[in-house]
């Protein structure tokens, strides 16, 4: 077999064989689609988004031209010069990735590596750091001769290079922030000083999944560009070095099913984890048989408001499955991908012990079972004055198995899906007049129905197999209703204890030379918590909460005359007593729903009886008027009216 150098010429062919050609294109309509964003921001029309596709497809139909021919060279045919330029700058890019690789995972090591764990750092590092050296190292190395191959693996790295630089400036171009650099964590860009906080839009976290995609693709290009330039036996051992870390990865979803080897455990957990979540191949490697969990269902109450004030709910459900277990979906693989989705908030976090040791020492229940327990039904009828509807326990489950606490990776996907249901139907379907209020959350476990139940003609999708748990009452951002208004008047109010304390030391000796200073130090305190307390007050009094803003109202009174007392050298403890009061009666008043993460059943009047009424508490916690089903009718007349997603 004959060895030699192909004859490699300077290409001259028509405009649109030159890949740069095409390249440019593309770099000039992603660039004419991010300055579209940077000048409208908000009001940017969605045809951004058709010229940034038409971009990136012509930047890949540019990268494919200059890989599909090792024959030509094109780039140094416009200017000679450019040659050593390219050359050098592809060094020096490759050197940066390897030396940052390297520093990446050195910096997980240390104790201030927070949120960056050290395993997958060693992936990055085992994987890169290498190639990036011998690439670099090669494109230092100056050519023994001009018109080698060589030239052409670096236009080709060259043309990844710029297909990267157009996927990353098209995750700018998808953002509809205050400022495209904001989304790069940038505080820094506003002069107001480091203590900034950029402001938030409504429209940041449109397009997030894609952007993520292409910064993604962008870095997959970036390892492209250093896999060209390698030598053919750096490049087999990389590859081949992917692919076995790959599979071991698989390897370790198929075997960390409890119960697991401990190194097998340990490697799942540390390595490859979020490796395997990020693409997708988590669930599919795990095998349930021969014991099933249950599966996951998310249940989404939609909450209207007419132009009367009167409240009105939908139901929308995740997967779409109807009380006679008919699916909704367009295909199989729909329902069992949405269920899949599902499946990601099925994590629990750890309960909290039921009793707890106050400041004097003695034993209380912890307020997440005393508030559940207080609102059982009580066995003689009596006025009732609660705000929610009584349910009972489920008798078949211990109190401790009635709750379930997400985890903060569940809270947070539970938050991003709520987000995107309040906003695809933010107008309600058949009332466009109607104005979205907020949305009741519930993960609902569907059991696999016993042998029992199915011997007495109960059907797998009976209403007492399903066990809603509620997961909050979410705004349109994916807030929990009043979780920020909670929070700042649990601030206000530790800040007035200690204020408290603060008065009651300068009150013990009033004759001291530095008690005016404090006693001024202390009235300035006063006056910025009052400015903070008006501002919450404005907040919650948009938020319809009339008894709250009144205590709220009078706290920020008290504060005031507070300041006043101080300011005239006399005691001021009775109205920050009153004030902390105000905004302790407050806080009760926009205070969390009791059955947050609670077990709402559905129990039937006689247990299997498949003929027995039903007793839908989520129904009637969602505010749904067919909740209880009674006995005896036709199957026709026993079908809750509800309506299913799409």
């Amino acid at each position: 077999m004959a060895n030699g150098i192909v004859n490699i010429t300077r290409r001259r062919d028509w405009p649109l064989a030159n890949p740069w050609a095409w390249l440019a294109a593309g770099l000039g309509l992603v660039l004419w689609s991010w300055l579209w964003v940077v000048t409208f921001g908000e009001m940017s029309s969605d045809y951004r988004v058709v010229v940034l596709a038409l971009g990136l497809l012509a930047g890949s139909v540019g990268v494919w031209l200059r890989y599909r021919d090792r024959q030509s060279i094109y780039l140094c045919a416009w200017a000679a010069p450019l040659e050593r330029i390219v050359r050098r700058g592809l060094g020096g890019l490759f050197s940066v990735i390897g030396l940052g690789s390297t520093g990446l995972f050195i910096y997980s090591m240390t104790p201030g590596a927070v949120g960056l764990a050290t395993a997958p750092a060693f992936l990055v590092f085992l994987t890169l750091a290498a190639p990036s050296y011998y690439a670099a190292r090669r494109c230092f190395q100056t050519p023994t001769k001009e018109g080698t191959p060589r030239e052409i693996t670096e236009e080709i790295a060259l043309a990844f290079v710029a297909l990267a630089a157009l996927c990353f400036l098209s995750g700018f171009a998808l953002y509809l922030g205050p400022t495209p650099l904001q989304d790069l964590g940038a505080t820094w860009y506003s002069s107001a000083g480091p203590n900034w906080s950029p402001p938030v839009s409504e429209l940041a976290h449109d397009w997030d999944t894609i952007r993520m995609f292409v910064r993604v693709l962008g870095v997959v290009c970036f390892y492209a560009a250093v896999l060209v330039i390698v030598s053919p036996g750096v490049r087999r051992a990389t590859l081949s070095l992917l692919f076995v870390l790959h599979f071991m990865g698989i390897s370790t979803a198929c075997l960390a099913a409890p119960p697991a080897p401990w190194l097998v455990t340990q490697a799942w957990v540390r390595v490859f984890k979020p490796y395997l979540e990020f693409v997708y191949l988590v669930n599919a490697y795990h095998f349930y048989a021969p014991d099933p969990n249950a599966s996951t269902h998310l249940w989404f109450r939609l909450i209207y408001e007419d132009t009367d004030g009167n409240s009105h709910g939908w139901w929308y459900k995740v997967p779409h499955v109807d009380e006679q277990g008919r699916i909704h979906h367009t295909v199989d693989l729909e329902y069992v991908r949405f269920l899949a989705m599902t499946e990601s908030v099925a994590h629990s976090a750890t309960l909290p012990p039921p009793f707890l040791l106050d400041n004097l020492g003695q034993t209380i229940p912890h307020p997440l079972y005393h508030r559940r327990l207080q609102l059982l039904p009580l066995r003689v009828a009596q006025p009732d004055n609660v705000p929610w509807p009584r349910i009972p326990l489920h008798p078949r489950f211990s109190q401790m198995q009635q709750v379930s606490i997400p985890t903060e990776d569940s809270k947070r996907r539970l938050a991003s899906f709520t987000r995107f249901v309040a906003r695809k139907y933010n107008i309600h379907p058949e009332h466009r007049d109607w104005r979205f209020k907020s949305v009741k959350v519930y993960r609902v476990l569907h059991e696999i129905p016993p042998v029992e139940l199915l011997v007495n003609g109960i059907p797998p999708n009976d209403p007492q197999l399903y066990l809603p748990y509620f997961m909050g009452n979410f705004d349109s951002s994916g807030e929990l209703i009043f979780e920020k208004e909670r929070k700042k008047l649990k601030e206000f109010g530790a800040t007035l204890e200690r204020l408290q304390q603060e008065a009651r030391v300068v009150a013990l000796d009033p004759n001291k030379p530095d008690t005016k200073k404090k006693r001024q130090a202390l009235a300035q305190s006063h006056e910025a918590l009052q400015q903070e307390v008006m501002a919450i007050h404005a907040q919650v009094a948009r938020l319809n909460v009339a008894r709250a803003a009144s205590e709220i109202d009078q706290a920020s009174r008290q504060i005031a005359n507070a300041v006043l007392e101080l300011r005239q050298g006399r005691d001021c403890q009775d109205m920050q007593k009153q004030a902390y009061e105000g905004i302790y009666r407050a806080l009760m008043e926009i205070s969390e729903d009791p059955y947050l993460y609670w077990l709402l059943p559905s129990l039937r009047d006689t247990d299997l009886d498949v003929n027995s009424g039903i007793k839908d508490y989520c129904r009637r916690h969602a505010g749904d008027s067919h909740w209880y089903r009674s006995a005896g009718t036709t199957p026709a007349e026993r079908q809750w009216e509800e309506r299913l997603g799409p």
